[in-house]
Parts: C-alpha cells; structure tokens; sequence
C-alpha cells in the first residue's frame, strides 16, 4: 500500500513525538508499505531505506529546530499544500496523519477517496484551550466539535492510553480507534556506570542516593511537590541528594528559588533536558526515580523507559500514572508532599522490596511495551 504520512514536527529529532513517528513508519516499511512523509525542515534522515521525506519551508533558519506555536500553523499550511500537490501527483490508498495534521488528511481522504489514519497523542482542543487568550474562548466548543468531526471521519484513530481512549469514546462516539502505546526510548536498556561517573563529577554530587525526577520533553509538572517533600525525606537521610531536570529554564529558576526558599539548594541539583541519549548516564545515577505530575492525562513519554531501567519509581496515585503503574511495580502515593517522602524514603531504604517492584516494571514493560510490541499492534491495525 502507497502511504502519504504527514508529519507535522522536525524529523528525526530527540523529541517522543519524532522518535514515535519514526518508530511507525520503520514498522509500516518492514511490512511492505510504500511510504512518502511530508515533515517541518528540521531534523537529519531516518535512515530508513526506501523512504521518501519531502521537507516543507527549507527557507527557515537551520541553526533552530523549534517550531515558535505562531509560526506553526505557516508550517501545517505549507504541509498542507505539498500533501495536496503529492495527491494529485501519486495515487495514495491511505493517509497517516499526526497529530493536528488529521484536518488536513480529513480533506484528503473526501477529495481523492483514501483511507484515513489518525495518530493521536493528545485531545488538540485541550492544549488550544489551554493556551489561548480569553478572546478565543468562545470559539472552544467550535473548535472542539470540528476536532470531534475530524475523528469520526478517520477509519482508524490510535491512542496512546487508556484515559485518551476514553476521551476519543466520549467525545466521536462513531470513530473507530486502537490503543497503541509508546515504545521505550530504547529497543533495551543498559546501565552506563562510566556515563555516570562523569555525570557525578560533573554535575557536583556526593557519594550518596541520588533522587531523580526528570522531563525529557516537558516542563516537570509537579516538581513542586518533590522540593517541598525534600524537608522530610533529609530528615531520616542527611546524605540524599535530588536531581531535577527539564526542558524549561524559566521553571527551573523557580524551581531553584523554591529550594532556596527553603535553604535545601545544597542539596539539589537543577539541569536542563539533555537529549534522550544521554538518558541512560541519568537513570544508571539515580538511586530513585519521581513522578509528581498532577495534571493531564496522557503517561509521560518517559515511563516506559523508567520501567525498563528497574530502578524503583515513585508516582502520583493518579490515572495518568496509574493506567501504565500499579503497586506491584511503583510506589504510588498521593500528590503530597509527606506522602511523596514516605514513599521515596521507603524507595531508599527497602531495597529488596525496591528491587522486586523493579524487576515487575521490567516485565510489564517486555510483556506490554516493548518494541516488538508496539510493531506488532502498529502491523494489526494496519
């Protein structure tokens, strides 16, 4: 089958959005289809033989590989202008749609009659909602009924969870969908103890329990809780240092000036998101790793990866986390601070019982999401 995917972010970059794209369209090509991908300008080639990636908009500016949210809807023109060139050039028996690009392919598939396959990540209407200015409020339901309608017409909607399912059932009724997790970040994982001894020194640390609480794509929502939680968990163990990481500086200023506030800066470290390569280094430090996020619905795009390391993970007892953990395999505790330190000290001081909760997330994640996996589901909805 000839495939159009249209991809509507830099491709190949070190973002989850572009490694799960590219994840798909290596498994659609290792079955047999045909595939051209329209993409943003950024990023190096995937590598991945026989497939064709036409960029749109190569005047921008190469040294920057993020799309500003006021030029992005340039780009999803430009996209949907060579994705209409490219239908009336080929014959295509499906589009594969990411993300917003679903309005494009909606119109595809009524103007050349193809099928339509709509790759979802997260509800669109709830990010515009959440970032627009009062003045479009008003236009929300609109916007979110043309979301609705865009669904209903695909032929098949992938979800990456059990909450977006759910919404994709309350909101198109009619829409067809499958749940199709995300991959680890890595095919398999392995501990980088050299990688980690450099980090050490790098970044300053002591001998002693690293506590980590990291966003490789996002701006480690809930950090909060953990800086405020560090009070307690110093008291039972002097020699626990924190990591925190993510790919925002202006919230890690205030990250920094809440541990300030509360004369725990020496005791913390505050890094910005390093690419996801370098994810191994961080996952080999840490003595324990932490998810306090207490809003969205979608399970952070790293942890699946966390469960593959079998280092003991702490959570929120939230359905963002608790749709991929349980208490088998993860700590969960309410999003409070003493209820975050009782667990994390209980990470650092039961290490049997955090070796075994370890060893079950490395399991789930071989049996549930691992690669083979997600190849396998991406083939079957085909």
């Amino acid at each position: 089958m000839k495939i159009l995917f249209l991809a509507p972010l830099p491709f190949v970059d070190e973002s989850g959005s572009s490694i799960h794209a590219r994840n798909v369209i290596q498994t659609l090509k290792e079955a047999g289809h045909e595939l051209d991908v329209v993409c943003f300008p950024f990023g190096r080639d995937p590598e991945i033989p026989g497939v064709r990636v036409i960029r749109v908009g190569r005047w921008w500016p190469r040294k920057r590989s993020s799309v500003p949210a006021r030029r992005r809807l340039w780009f999803d023109f430009l996209i949907a202008c060579k994705a209409l060139g490219l239908c009336l050039a080929h014959r295509y028996q499906a589009v594969h749609a990411l993300q917003e690009s679903v309005f494009i392919g909606a119109f595809l598939k009524r103007l050349f009659r193809m099928r339509l396959v709509y790759d979802m990540k997260f509800p669109i209407s709830d990010k515009v909602h959440s970032r627009s200015s009062w003045l479009l409020r008003p236009w929300f339901r609109l916007f979110e009924r043309w979301e609705a309608s865009a669904i209903s017409s695909s032929n098949l909607v992938t979800t990456l969870c059990p909450s977006l399912s759910e919404w994709v059932r309350d909101h198109a009724p009619a829409a067809r969908f499958v749940q199709i997790e995300d991959a680890p970040l890595y095919p398999s994982y392995r501990a980088d103890d050299e990688a980690a001894c450099k980090l050490r020194a790098d970044l300053k640390l002591e001998a002693g329990p690293v506590v980590f609480c990291g966003d490789l794509f996002g701006p480690c929502e809930g950090a909060e809780l953990l800086v405020k939680a560090a009070r307690s968990i110093l008291k039972a163990r002097p020699d626990v240092q924190f990591l925190v990481m993510c790919c925002d500086n202006a919230r890690l200023r205030r990250l920094r000036k809440l541990a300030h506030s509360l004369d725990l800066e020496g005791r913390f470290r505050f890094m910005i998101s390093p690419a996801p390569s370098a994810l191994p280094a961080l996952l080999t430090l840490a003595s324990a790793l932490v998810s306090p996020r207490t809003q969205g619905m979608i399970t952070p795009a790293e942890m699946i990866t966390f469960m593959q390391s079998g280092k003991p993970i702490v959570a929120t007892r939230l359905p963002l986390h608790t749709q991929s953990l349980d208490d088998a395999c993860a700590l969960l505790a309410m999003p409070q601070p003493d209820d975050i330190a009782a667990a994390a000290l209980r990470a650092l001081e039961e290490p049997l019982f955090s070796n075994a909760m370890g060893r079950a997330a490395q399991c789930r994640v071989a049996a549930n999401y691992s690669l083979a996996s997600f190849k396998h589901k991406v083939r079957s909805a085909y």
